[in-house]
């Protein structure tokens, strides 16, 4: 009788890990990713690098195995651009739960395989990821602003102080005008300045005075002006408008400049505006992708 129990208790042992197993490998891999404004400056000693999450419910599938990666491109929607990456690595860097259910939050580390020669503006792109199985995720990240230029301290004018005026809506910070103060040792006449990224949009230039523009109420009465020229300190308010609502904390910047009559600019490299450690972004804007466990 004993021997009896202990084959039925085999036979649903092992008929519950069968099921288990089934159940694990039939279940389907969901991905999504939050869009980001990926904007970048790049001279002609280094290649342009991005960092994507990917939010994936499963821990170490296919999707996010680096030996089971074929080849990775950055594409534009309709793949008129098309660039070949480098994938340098995959790591988990946090959880999260959506809709209930847990993800990994995995860091893409990826590289371009060519010199950027021109600047690149991808409005919606997408990560392509190719894998062994003949299988691929397209996913849309966002848009990226690849800009070339070089930082050249050694100019006729100069960066002391930067900051941004931003808002702030149901924990989503924009920015909204970005102070400067510039200093030169000889007349500047100042063209344009440029908040590189594809998704702002320089609307005016203001003098104004450093210490006590804190907040947008102060830039209320402030004078606009297409051009402005100095000798010696200045300060400058640039207000900005966004095409997409993303969050965009950190870009570099273009100043257009003449001197004797030549015209020159001067290059700031990405930086960071603001650190937003309580950002929520709503589960509708999220596309989530779905992929057989095989």
């Amino acid at each position: 009788m004993l021997k009896k129990i202990l084959v039925g208790v085999a036979i649903c042992l092992f008929i519950i890990v069968m099921v288990f197993i089934w159940y694990f490998n039939n279940q389907s891999i969901k991905v999504t990713t939050v869009k980001e404004s990926y904007s970048m400056l790049v001279s002609d000693t280094n290649k342009p690098k991005l960092n994507v999450n990917l939010y994936v419910n499963q821990k170490d599938s296919y999707i996010t195995d680096i030996n089971k990666i074929s080849s990775c491109f950055i594409t534009s929607y309709q793949k008129q651009d098309k660039y070949q990456m480098n994938v340098n690595s995959i790591d988990i860097i946090n959880q999260t739960s959506i809709k209930k259910e847990n993800y990994y939050v995995y860091n893409l580390s990826l590289t371009f395989k060519i010199d950027i020669n021109d600047d690149v503006i991808i409005n919606e792109a997408y990560l392509v990821l190719n894998y062994n199985n003949s299988k691929s995720l397209d996913i849309m990240i966002g848009s990226i602003s690849i800009y070339k230029g070089e930082v050249n301290n050694d100019l006729e004018i100069s960066l002391s102080c930067m900051k941004a005026i931003t808002s702030k809506t149901n924990n989503q910070v924009a920015i909204e005008a970005v102070v400067l103060r510039l200093n030169s040792k000889c007349n500047i006449e100042v063209n344009n300045i440029e908040c590189l990224d594809c998704n702002l949009v320089t609307r005016k230039m203001m003098n104004c005075v450093y210490d006590q523009t804190n907040t947008l109420a102060d830039l209320n009465n402030l004078n606009s002006s297409n051009s402005f020229s100095f000798n010696g300190s200045y300060e400058i308010v640039i207000k900005i408008d966004y095409l997409y609502k993303y969050e965009i904390n950190n870009f570099p910047l273009r100043i257009s400049y003449t001197v004797d009559g030549i015209n020159k600019y001067m290059y700031i490299d990405n930086f960071t505006f603001f650190i937003n450690n309580e950002r929520s972004v709503k589960i509708s804007d999220l596309t989530i992708y779905e992929f057989e466990y095989n």
